[in-house]
């Protein structure tokens, strides 16, 4: 929206002035050890530094003006002027000479603050002409490390952010969110002259820039480039003489590409404190003598009104303008710095006077700049933390979606890492939001997020045994309704037989369910064979059978489902499970099994007690589950029948009468004990 682009710009309009009068920029470090300090007033020129650059240098210091570090970009000093240790080996800003780098790069070196860190700086180094192909890189400094002095981070060193295609000419504006910054690049004819905006935020530097390409026809060969970070408009230098285009701090993204008329494409520029003068290097035919020239931009929009402007401020030849902490504008050539006292009025009722003139046993040896400007962090206004506590309850395992009560901020961190206006959780907790707007007013609203939980749980997957019961509970607070899969709508449920029970709770707009799966165990257990008689001598294989398949053991000390016996008595056999013991037991008794029958031959029922009956002789300890003894007279027909063992014939027939003498045949037909059926025949005769 609109509204918020102009909200910020005027929150900086406001606060520009104040941005110098911070204390970050208040040591400039160039050329081959000078140093100016502005924590004194007036200002103190010294040359102590360890700094040597022939051209671009950037520095930074704290909010109390105490330097941390300062930097050609390829190289990097601590306060006290040694070298950062792992500050070797830095790519950029060269050329190489005798194995230094010597920072030729023209406005090569910018340093910018970590949004999310205190501590860090970006160091953000392109490459001077001479490097071809002209990569871009950057390196983190931690002033944490290397005991509190700083040091590069080894993991963030020489960091290429843009291969090749570079101009020598870097800036750097303040973005649209609190504390977000643009480093931006001018690229060359490999890049169409595109102006590249890399964003870095909370997020460190995003390697994908916004490019812009201007839309001026037959411009190349771009030149110094600055931003103001109260309007967000930008001025740099091509051949066709001076640009200005807009800069949407929010995209990153130039446009309304202008030509200032009648101005000149090479050297410095620099703007007023209040951003209404345009301070420019321009041209002469002396070699060593250019005018600096004035610029009225509260003409715009009469570019050709701007351009008429020009009046002529100082005759030098400066290499370098830069607006100091303390509100005037310094100028450097070979052989001074000069100042105007008051850069926001228009000439001739300004003041220019000379700051420091070089003596000639301290030659500059390059061509020197005054080093890039410093965008000091924006502290949060925390005397907007909010207060809100909105609390939520919802059902177990059910997402909510939380939106922050303020709308249209900069930026938005939630506890759950989402930087969105909105998050869902799901676990209960306290959960806050993070928020600031574009004029960096911070916001911490807190949720208090509550489940509603089922207070039951049938518990895990279980085993009965044949016969047991087991009560499930399901019982809830405030609960309005229970449906089991059984149809039972009660709080307990007693189950006994194998299956997977569910169960549903409604407590008002939740619904909780849970389910276990009941297996039934049969501990059966038997000995396969009933009591039995064995003939004497011989053996039974006895079997037992586990449902469970648990061990058995035997009285007779054997274990396994098998033992072999010969011997009688009861055969126990027991074993132990999950279900508990069982047993079982099985009686053998011996049999006699020689039990072949003798048949006399002839009989004489004659009364005298001697061999008056006819029968089979068998021993009195053999014992046939069936018997059946039938005699048959010569005409087939039965005289006698028996079904059982020991009465035999006495030679009657029909009523009691004597049969006739002769010859009978007989038949037995007998089962032992083992099944076993045998059939006996033959013939007797009957005498008296």
């Amino acid at each position: 929206m609109k509204y918020k682009f102009y909200f910020f710009y005027l929150l900086l309009a406001f606060t520009s002035t104040a941005l110098y009068a911070q204390g970050e920029n208040n040591n400039w470090y160039f050329e081959y050890g000078y140093h100016i300090d502005f924590n004194s007033n007036p200002p103190v020129l010294s040359h102590n530094s360890g700094i040597y650059a022939w051209e671009s240098t950037a520095s930074v210091s704290d909010a109390s003006g105490n330097v941390l570090f300062y930097t050609i970009g390829s190289r990097i000093w601590d306060r006290n002027g040694n070298e950062m240790p792992n500050a070797t080996g830095l790519s950029g800003n060269g050329p190489v000479i005798n194995g230094v780098p010597i920072g030729s790069g023209r406005q090569s070196v910018q340093i910018i603050a970590n949004p999310v860190d205190p501590h860090q700086y970006y160091v953000f180094v392109g490459s001077a002409d001479q490097d071809v192909p002209g990569p871009v890189y950057y390196h983190l400094v931690d002033m944490r490390l290397n005991g509190g002095y700083g040091d590069v981070v080894v993991t963030q060193k020489n960091v290429m952010i843009l291969p090749k295609g570079s101009t020598e000419y870097t800036a750097v504006a303040y973005g649209g969110a609190c504390n977000t910054f643009w480093f931006i690049i001018a690229g060359n004819f490999e890049y169409n002259y595109g102006l590249h905006a890399f964003k870095v935020d909370q997020n460190g530097v995003d390697l994908n820039p916004v490019i812009s390409y201007p839309t001026l026809s037959g411009l190349s060969v771009p030149g110094h480039l600055k931003v103001s970070a109260a309007s967000g408009l930008a001025y740099y230098r091509t051949n066709l003489g001076i640009v200005r285009a807009q800069f949407d701090n929010l995209s990153g993204v130039f446009s309304n590409f202008e030509l200032i008329p009648n101005t000149h494409g090479y050297g410095s520029l620099e703007l007023s404190p209040n951003g209404n003068i345009l301070y420019a290097i321009g041209v002469s035919t002396d070699p060593y003598l250019a005018p600096v020239w004035q610029y009225n931009l509260q003409l715009y929009p009469d570019l050709n009104a701007i351009g008429a402007s020009g009046v002529q401020v100082a005759a030098m030849k400066p290499w370098d303008i830069r607006t100091g902490p303390d509100g005037q504008v310094y100028m450097i050539d070979i052989d001074r710095i000069i100042r105007v006292k008051n850069p926001d009025l228009i000439a001739p009722g300004n003041i220019i006077d000379t700051f420091y003139t070089f003596p000639p046993a301290t030659p500059l040896v390059g061509y020197p700049v005054l080093g890039a400007a410093f965008l000091p962090r924006i502290a949060p206004d925390t005397s907007w933390v909010g207060n809100r506590f909105l609390d939520t309850t919802v059902c177990e395992g059910t997402s909510v979606l939380m939106k922050s009560p303020r709308q249209d901020m900069a930026y938005y961190k939630w506890s759950t890492g989402s930087e969105d206006v909105q998050t869902t959780a799901q676990q209960p907790g306290v959960y806050w939001v993070y928020s600031y707007t574009y004029d960096c007013k911070v916001y911490i609203d807190t949720f208090i997020l509550k489940t509603l939980q089922a207070e039951f749980e049938l518990g895990s997957d279980t085993t009965l045994c044949r016969g047991q019961k087991l009560t499930l509970d399901a019982t809830q607070a405030g609960a309005e309704q229970y449906l089991w899969s059984s149809g039972a709508t009660g709080a307990r449920l007693t189950v006994g037989y194998e299956g997977t029970y569910k169960v549903r709770v409604k407590v008002g707009n939740c619904l909780f369910e849970d389910s276990i799966k009941v297996e039934v165990l049969d501990p059966d257990f038997a000995i396969k064979q009933q009591d039995t008689l064995i003939c004497e001598g011989d053996q039974i294989l006895l079997s037992a059978h586990s449902e469970m398949g648990s061990e058995i053991t035997w009285n007779t000390g054997s274990s396994g489902t098998t033992i072999e016996v010969s011997e009688p008595g009861t055969y126990t056999a027991s074993t132990h499970n999950y279900c508990g013991a069982q047993q079982d037991s099985v009686i053998i008794s011996w049999a006699s099994c020689d039990c072949e029958p003798v048949f006399p031959t002839t009989f004489t029922p004659n009364g005298d007690g001697l061999n008056d009956v006819f029968l089979a002789f068998i021993k009195p300890s053999c014992v046939f589950k069936t018997y059946e003894f039938t005699i048959y007279n010569r005409y087939g027909n039965v005289v006698y029948s028996v079904m059982q063992s020991g009465p035999g014939w006495d030679g009657t027939y029909k009523n009691f009468k004597p049969a006739e003498l002769g010859v009978y045949t007989y038949t037995l037909k007998v089962k032992d004990l083992f099944d076993h059926t045998k059939t006996y025949k033959g013939n007797v005769i009957l005498a008296r």
